[in-house]
């Protein structure tokens, strides 16, 4: 983790956002939407 922060990644308010909108999503089309997001970057911490 000190590494990925030294490369200031992961982009925290990206993936706070992230997660805040897959909570607060009402419907099935949005939580699909917001977890897409959430998986890239997941994706982008396992490339690095």
């Amino acid at each position: 983790m000190p590494r990925l922060a030294k490369k200031e990644y992961p982009p925290i308010g990206l993936g706070g956002k992230a997660i805040i909108a897959f909570y607060n999503s009402t419907t099935d089309e949005e939580k699909l939407a917001t977890s897409g997001s959430l998986r890239e970057i997941l994706r982008q911490i396992d490339a690095s």
